[in-house]
């Protein structure tokens, strides 16, 4: 019983070693295209409830 325990606790510290080796994904393996893109107006007639878009946008900036 006590053999089974030593290796079941060996086999996972060497596995627990060799998961933490591994090295960090980087910012330069995920390069994203940059978009110009122009400035748009909100047209806040185009739905009944969008008079309350820049309050919705304003209210978690409150809170934090």
């Amino acid at each position: 019983m006590k053999k089974i325990i030593v290796t079941l606790m060996l086999s996972l510290g060497i596995f627990a070693a060799t998961a933490s080796a591994q090295t960090p994904p980087k910012f330069s393996q995920y390069a994203a295209k940059v978009e110009k893109v122009k400035n748009v107006t909100v047209n806040l007639k185009s739905h009944k409830d969008a008079s309350m878009f820049r309050t919705n946008c304003a209210t978690p900036r409150k809170k934090a």
